[in-house]
């Protein structure tokens, strides 16, 4: 079925509803303006949608629950789930926990705001399938701020997360339930994005390793963005080595993603303890 155009009744209702009016001319012009738009949308929402490679390799996928106070005193988890990846591979052992703008299909997300409220993406995010390729189990999805704009991890829409040394204090954000989540015994490795400090803002204030990568080195395909020109997706961990193992895992070129021009990625690894 083809998306029908709005009416330049339509327009108006849209416009009243919103507090202020719209002439004839102006209703004409706007619907004029959105015609190819339309249009382009209409072609989007035709294209037969096949799931993505991992989503086919890895079914069994639990939704889970939003945790109870005892299981996330620091409220830094959106739900309790659980993707098992590959039996083998450099993550098997390890629990990932992803910040809630990171697609994992047919797991629910809404960015930390009731905006998006049963929102349950299709397919995994690059890094999400790379991440189970590699033998990871994801465990749950975390708190971040409204649509990832804050800095102080206190904007979300299921509450403010807690700074796991001082609860009184902000854990930093946005990525403030991917600093805090490694606070728990059932979490290693977590996933935070960075347009402007998001990853390394929370892993200052909360106390754990994080890194923004170089710009590209990791791709951003399945992830909510703010801007295309600052968006960043990156690990978190208790320590540098487990930082380092996840950026082999999830660096690297996917043709999907358009920010990403020549990358080049090492066996980072080998270099800690070095100079």
């Amino acid at each position: 079925m083809s998306i029908e155009p709005p009416k330049k009744e339509d327009l108006k209702r849209i416009a009243n509803e919103n507090h202020f009016e719209l002439s004839d001319s102006e209703a004409d012009a706007i619907g004029a303006m959105l015609s190819p738009i339309i249009a382009f949308l209409d072609r989007i929402d035709q294209t037969p949608v096949e799931p993505s490679p991992s989503v086919q390799r890895y079914r069994e996928r639990d939704a889970g629950r939003r945790p109870t106070r005892e299981e996330d005193p620091l409220n830094a988890v959106v739900r309790k789930i659980r993707v098992n990846g590959a039996p083998s591979g450099k993550l098997k052992g390890k629990r990932i926990g992803v910040k809630d703008s990171v697609s994992v299909a047919g797991i629910p997300i809404c960015g930390g705001s009731h905006i998006l409220e049963g929102f349950v993406p299709d397919d995994d995010a690059t890094i999400v399938s790379r991440m189970l390729d590699e033998g990871a189990e994801i465990v749950a999805t975390l708190v971040m701020d409204d649509f990832a704009l804050s800095g102080d991890g206190i904007t979300n829409a299921h509450g403010p997360t807690l700074n796991p040394h001082r609860p009184e204090y902000c854990p930093g954000g946005s990525s403030c339930g991917s600093g805090a989540a490694l606070y728990y015994d059932w979490t290693d490795i977590t996933i935070g994005t960075d347009q402007g400090g998001s990853i390394r803002i929370p892993s200052s204030w909360s106390g754990v390793v994080g890194l923004k990568p170089t710009y590209g080195l990791v791709p951003y395909t399945g992830v909510m963005s703010i801007d295309p020109s600052l968006d960043h997706v990156g690990p978190m961990a208790r320590n540098l080595s487990d930082v380092a193992l996840a950026l082999e895992v999830i660096a690297g070129k996917d043709p999907a993603d358009f920010r990403q021009q020549e990358v080049r990625v090492q066996a980072y690894r080998e270099a800690l303890g070095k100079d």
